[in-house]
């Protein structure tokens, strides 16, 4: 009688599925009682640096997939950046919709045009350097390592204000609020046609946030953005979050200066042959200090034209 072969006690590992897009990674305070602002310290030659800033953040934030502002909800860890996603953040992220641009109190219909075309150029200039790969995840093109590198700090603000304005809608929408305007601080402190500041910044104010975010809850949030290498991610952190600490209050002209919602710094890696990764830390956005006189003023109707 023939006996069987024995059966192989070999196992077949079953393989690993990669979850498709682009990878968001959050980080919340582990406590109340954690170190949010870095401390500089001397370095080489006596010169204050942040020092070890990966190991700040591991020592005082957790990385979680949940998160509660209004309601809890799932963050999402992956997600595919469509065409329409990076032509949105790119034309209005920092501007607003397009559709307000045109006012005699924001801008004259030419001006609209040329902001327009100058946008769209800027589009342009990023997508050459995106390409999607096998997995919908959207990666910087070899092309990029050969950039001249002020170019490349150009292309990483762009890119970095991007994965800003779809993290902050990530952001919102998991707290059960919409975005409604995504406005840079700067564009709004400049006169216009002869009357005055359209964002009041108060002497006294050393708070210059990238991006004044406005929910359809009507809440505030500020948005630090940040864009550049991996490799120095956590150095470009550190520097926001000392940036987003103790923010005065924003709030429509005519109405109470309010305490933003959220604060929140955005870091969107930008590497040659990489995906872009964007990772997303929220330091507590309540001044527990003693209240600055300072606040943030802006004209309603020069934002929102209602």
């Amino acid at each position: 009688m023939t006996k069987s072969p024995p059966k192989s006690t070999i196992k077949i590992k079953p393989s690993v599925v990669t979850p498709a897009g682009n990878s968001f990674t959050y980080f919340l305070p582990k406590s109340s009682s954690s170190q949010t602002v870095h401390v500089k310290t001397a370095g080489k030659n006596g010169v204050l640096e942040y020092r070890k800033p990966h190991s700040f953040i591991k020592a005082n934030f957790n990385k979680v997939n949940k998160l509660k502002i209004h309601v809890t909800g799932s963050l999402p860890p992956q997600r595919i950046l469509r065409g329409v996603d990076i032509i949105c953040a790119a034309l209005e992220g920092g501007y607003g919709r397009h559709n307000l641009w045109t006012s005699g109190l924001a801008m004259k219909p030419a001006e609209a045009s040329d902001l327009a075309r100058y946008l769209l150029s800027r589009l342009a200039l990023v997508t050459s350097c995106l390409l999607r790969n096998a997995n919908h995840a959207l990666t910087i093109k070899p092309v990029y390592a050969h950039v001249e590198t002020s170019e490349k700090a150009a292309l990483s603000f762009i890119i970095g204000g991007i994965g800003s304005y779809i993290a902050a809608q990530n952001w919102l929408r998991t707290g059960g609020d919409r975005l409604d305007l995504f406005l840079h601080a700067g564009i709004y402190t400049k006169a216009v046609n002869g009357i005055g500041p359209l964002v009041n910044y108060s002497s006294t104010s050393k708070k210059s946030p990238d991006y004044l975010v406005y929910s359809e809850k009507k809440d505030w949030h500020v948005f630090e953005s940040k864009g550049g290498s991996i490799d120095d991610r956590w150095l470009r952190i550190v520097q926001g979050l000392a940036q987003l600490a103790n923010l005065p209050p924003i709030f429509w002209v005519g109405d109470s200066p309010k305490d933003v919602k959220t604060a929140v710094c955005v870091h969107t890696s930008v590497d040659a042959n990489k995906a872009l990764q964007i990772t997303i830390v929220d330091p507590p956005s309540k001044n527990d200090e003693e209240k600055e006189s300072a606040s943030i003023g802006l004209i309603e109707n020069v934002c929102k034209l209602c």
